[in-house]
């Protein structure tokens, strides 16, 4: 971990998973950079022990990364229990995992933006009786345990009460809100139908979790107009505040759900660095082609050549052409399809047009596969 980078505080759950263990463990974070985070634990791990990491970014989208154990706080007399834990480097990070981590930690930035808000707009609360307050970092569960649950606040934090009397003005009615009225059964119609034109693009794939594109319904190479009015389309359906009261609980969640799973796969795709960060990750590389598959493109390929230099193939050819094919016939049905195949090789190179010798190296092909495709 390079102490040079920026740390920012948090307080996210992060997912480990140590070699020696089977499954993740969920624990919570003190701070994050680009290059490593400290997660906070009571029993932290040797330095050097390796750890799979998962971070959880907009979208419904996920990171796994590798890195080790850098360094350890441990428990002790002096140490303040918040700060036991352990720093986690990052190690191997491709430009398209950089690019990823740029996206969580905008949004790590963000929440402690947020939270510094929060804590200049209101009056920050007393802290419990002989407890030192954390803004930066809430206690831990494990923490909370060794605090008693029959702390109260001093009387003098309490609210005076109003004082009644001839000279103090009546209190004024708190305003009722208009009640919002219930979406018609033609309004509920439109939005269930847009919750299930968009839900099943949330779902995870096998092995993965849905792209930014796949959230919003679009393709990598579709442009950023398109893309928008596809996403505008169904934002405005959508629109929790619209729905607000209107809908049933049920429904009014799912739409809170999908509304901001779109909002966050179209913050990655309307922004340049983030969108050519997950294009890169999603770039990929097909998989090498089968034996048979390799073999049948690279006999096409002669037979065109072939084909080109012997324009009008002489009789003699083709006799002897077919020739070969009645051996390897033989050969198919005696159960030797290697050897057919290869005489078929030098059979098509004859008569590259003919459909037999094409149709006897299927079969020879499919013969060979089913014998575990070893040569004999």
């Amino acid at each position: 971990m390079d102490r040079r980078d920026v740390r920012i505080p948090t307080n996210r759950s992060v997912r480990l998973k140590f070699s020696d263990r089977s499954r993740f463990e969920t624990m919570y974070m003190r701070d994050i950079s680009k290059g490593g985070l400290f997660v906070k634990t009571p029993s932290p791990r040797e330095p050097g022990s390796p750890v799979t990491i998962i971070l959880d970014l907009p979208g419904a989208t996920e990171i796994t990364l590798e890195g080790e154990v850098a360094h350890v706080v441990r428990a002790g007399p002096g140490v303040d229990p918040k700060r036991v834990g352990m720093g986690v480097a990052l190690k191997e990070l491709t430009p398209a995992l950089r690019a990823a981590i740029e996206i969580y930690l905008k949004g790590v930035e963000d929440d402690f933006i947020d939270a510094e808000d929060v804590a200049f707009d209101l009056p920050a609360p007393a802290p419990p009786i002989g407890v030192v307050a954390d803004v930066l970092e809430p206690p831990e569960p494990w923490e909370l345990e060794l605090l008693t649950a029959d702390v109260l606040l001093a009387p003098d934090d309490e609210p005076a009460p109003a004082r009644a009397g001839p000279s103090a003005p009546p209190a004024a009615p708190p305003p009722v809100p208009a009640k919002a009225l219930p979406a018609s059964a033609e309004e509920l119609a439109a939005v269930r139908a847009a919750l299930d034109l968009v839900e099943p693009r949330m779902v995870p794939r096998p092995n993965r979790a849905p792209t930014a594109y796949e959230v919003l319904g679009v393709k990598p190479p579709d442009g950023l107009i398109q893309i928008e009015a596809v996403k505008s389309r169904d934002r405005r359906a959508l629109d929790p505040d619209l729905w607000a009261g209107r809908l049933p609980p049920d429904v009014h969640g799912r739409v809170e759900r999908a509304a901001r799973a779109l909002d966050a796969a179209w913050d990655v795709v309307s922004n340049p660095e983030l969108r050519a960060g997950l294009d890169l990750q999603l770039t990929i590389v097909p998989p090498p082609p089968s034996r048979s598959e390799a073999e049948r493109r690279e006999l096409v390929r002669a037979a065109d050549r072939l084909h080109a230099k012997f324009a009008e193939t002489s009789s003699d050819r083709v006799r002897t052409a077919s020739t070969m094919a009645d051996g390897a016939a033989a050969d198919i049905k005696a159960g030797k399809p290697a050897r057919a195949r290869n005489a078929l090789r030098l059979a098509i190179s004859y008569d590259p047009l003919s459909t037999r010798l094409w149709a006897l190296f299927d079969e020879a092909d499919r013969a060979d596969q089913g014998f575990g495709g070893g040569r004999r």
